[in-house]
Parts: structure tokens; sequence; C-alpha cells
């Protein structure tokens, strides 16, 4: 079945002048008429109406001048009493989504920059400089006569794990000395290239021919087709030099142990893709069977 429809808003007596004409202008009612204006004092009827019949029909007032419970008291016909959504409730209000800081990850760069005045005259320091960036343990050491220094963190971090400025009352080892540094930390690293797939000898023609084309060698040549027997070298194979150079051929009456033997050169041998292992082929996903819901309709004929 379809989902419920949301519930209707609360509604409560409208209790300004102009969430009343707003109210109004929603339910197509004409601001004033009559010869009155929509809001004024001095009126038996307080807050929001409308009339539903009479002179007064399809008209909208508001009587200005009461408080809060003269605006909602019932009203007797013709006159019926304008609604308004109620305002929202504090539990009905989402929080916004937090903005976010960045990616957690490992491997940043955290850079460290003496800025106190001897700092800024470009000297380094000798201490062993630590300190925490959240839960991870930053080791920067001495700056070996510079000004800056870096080093990787290869725990999780955030980027604003680290503070922004490291002192003698932040940093680790209690050490006294009035340098101070800025600290900065790098974006996450470029995730690693997916490792190169495992290469095996080519073990039938059509294999060899695939390897060979996609190295950009020509298939066969010299007066020779690309694949025969009785060829001293088995298997797939092409040349680094010589009058062979470039081209590959492949030797077909070799069981698995030649094609896959070492060869001299000028011969190289072409290796192919090694086929997936079973643990490496993902399962096809399931084909979806339909929504889990309740309220179904069960007919029986």
């Amino acid at each position: 079945p379809p989902p419920s429809p949301p519930p209707a808003p609360a509604m409560v007596a409208c209790d300004s002048e102009k969430s009343c004409q707003a109210a109004a202008e929603a339910a197509g009612l004409q601001i004033g008429g009559g010869g009155y204006d929509f809001a004024g004092t001095g009126w038996k009827s307080k807050g929001c109406y409308t009339y539903n019949s009479g002179k007064y029909e399809g008209m909208a007032f508001f009587g200005s001048d009461g408080d809060a419970v003269a605006m909602s008291e019932p009203l007797d016909e013709p006159k019926v009493r304008i609604m308004c959504p109620a305002p929202p409730r504090a539990d009905d209000i989402t929080a916004p989504a937090p903005v976010p800081v960045g990616e957690e990850c490992t491997g940043r760069t955290v850079t460290v920059k003496r800025m106190d005045p001897n700092g800024l005259d470009g000297h380094g320091w000798g201490m062993r400089l630590e300190f925490m960036c959240g839960d991870s343990k930053v080791h920067i050491g001495n700056s070996r006569g510079s000004q800056t220094q870096s080093t990787v963190v290869n725990t999780e971090m955030l980027p604003d794990d680290c503070p922004a400025r490291i002192d003698k009352s932040n940093w680790l080892g209690g050490y006294g000395y009035g340098d101070f540094f800025d600290v900065t930390v790098g974006e996450c690293p470029p995730p690693s290239p997916p490792p190169a797939p495992a290469m095996v000898a080519c073990d039938s023609e059509k294999s060899c021919q695939a390897a060979a084309e996609a190295a950009g060698l020509q298939i066969g040549g010299g007066g020779y087709d690309f694949a025969g027997t009785g060829w001293k070298s088995k298997g797939c194979y092409t040349y680094n030099s010589g009058k062979y150079e470039g081209m590959a051929f492949f030797g077909s009456d070799g069981d698995a142990v030649a094609m896959s033997e070492p060869l001299d050169e000028p011969k190289v041998r072409i290796m192919c893709p090694a086929p997936p292992r079973a643990d490496d082929i993902t399962a096809p996903a399931p084909v979806p069977v339909g929504e889990e819901c309740t309220g179904r309709t069960v007919t029986v004929k």
C-alpha cells in the first residue's frame, strides 16, 4: 500500500494581523469588506474570523485589541474562527547537520613552523618536539637548522585534531622554552593504486595474441606465421633485438612447463594476466524480489 500521508499540522487561533491575513488569503477569503477594514479595534469579536453566511460571508477580519484568550474564544455563527498553523515545538525542529570537518584518514602530513621572534629570524630549534593531535602522538623532533619541519602521521586523524599553535602549554616533554609554532595539516593522501595483476606464461594461441596486441607487437613476421609447431621455443615470446625484434610468436606444441621456461635473449617471454582465483570472484548481487512491507492485500480465487 502507499505510505500513510503525513499528519495534518496542528492549528491554533491566529494571534497577529499578519498571520491572520496569510491564513485568510490561503483560504481564498476577501481581506476586509462590507465597509470595514480588515483589522480594527472596539469590535465585539477579537482575533481572526470570517462569516459563513450573510452580508459579510467570505470576508476576513481581525479584531486586534484582544488578548490571547479573547482571540481564541469560540464564536457564534455566522462568525467562524480562522485558524493558523501552530508554531513548531522544540522537539519538531531538526538540528542542522554538523558541518563536515574533513575525512578521517592515516598518512596526513603535519607541518610546524617556528613563529616566535627568534624563529622568524630563521632559527631552528634543538628540543625533541612532540605534541598530540587528538589521539595521535606527533613526533617532529629537532629542526636540523630549519624554521619548518614536517612528519607523516600514520594513525587515523581529522584535519582539525591538531591545535593551531604549539608552545610550552601543550607540547610534550615539559620544556620551558619560549618558542611557539604554527601547525598546518595536509590532506589525506590519495588511495594506493590497485596491485598489478599477477602474470603467468600465456598458455594458448588466443591469449598470446591478445597479450602481444596489447603490447603493440606485430603478430608473426619475418617469413613465419604467428603460431607453429616444431620450433625450439614453446609458448608465447618475442624478440628484443635482431631481425625479429617486435614480432610475436607462439610455439603451440609444448606442455605447460615448456611454455613457461625462461628464454635466452634476444627471445623474451610474453606474459598473460593470471586467471582469477575463486576468492577474487565477486558473487553476483541477488536479484531483488520486491519491497518488504506490512499491509499487503492477499487474494485467493
